[in-house]
């Protein structure tokens, strides 16, 4: 659906913005907590991602969005300082489907980390590939793949952890949602 697709690139973006050293990343909590203090429901629009930044003490809010078209859809994301609330940047994607998404997405938010003057070098550094297991949740499968790094370093007790935190996020709570593709 329309809705889950929204989701999916917000999340995407957050995750892949959570790995640059040059962008803070407001905690999904803080988003949602800051919407119930503004009195208003998801989706966050444009205006209400700028509100939430200048309640968070952001510099900046992006907005993530995506349109349907006969040859495809495109991914785009703005950005925009929270101040003045002017656009600084803006980065869009075009794929032809749902399975080019994942490429797609990570053009978007390397474009999205060059606008906050991230070199291209530290960008394609820093970028961790997520792990291929099935899940539902884009987050919970963020987590199980940082675990996964923690458990190659040897840092078990943040793995489990890491792992736990995945599993919550999971509907059914079960471990057999986590399990790794052949």
């Amino acid at each position: 659906t329309d809705a889950s697709l929204a989701n999916v690139l917000a999340t995407a973006l957050r995750v892949a913005l959570q790995q640059s050293r040059f962008a803070f990343v407001v905690d999904p909590g803080a988003v949602q907590a800051a919407m119930q203090r503004m009195l208003k429901q998801p989706p966050v629009k444009r205006a209400d991602a700028l509100e939430i930044a200048r309640r968070e003490s952001a510099v900046a809010a992006i907005v993530p969005n995506f349109a349907r078209f006969d040859g495809g859809i495109l991914l785009s994301a703005e950005v925009i300082e929270a101040e003045f609330g002017h656009t600084v940047g803006a980065a869009q994607e075009q794929i032809k489907d749902l399975s080019q998404l994942t490429s797609g997405l990570d053009r978007l938010a390397a474009t999205i980390r060059g606008v906050f003057g991230e070199p291209e070098l530290e960008v394609q550094r820093d970028t961790q590939p997520l792990a291929k297991v099935t899940t539902a949740n884009l987050e919970a499968l963020r987590l199980y793949s940082e675990s996964e790094l923690r458990v190659r370093e040897r840092r078990h007790d943040e793995a489990i952890a890491l792992l736990e935190r995945a599993l919550v996020l999971e509907p059914d709570g079960s471990v057999r949602v986590l399990r790794r593709e052949p």
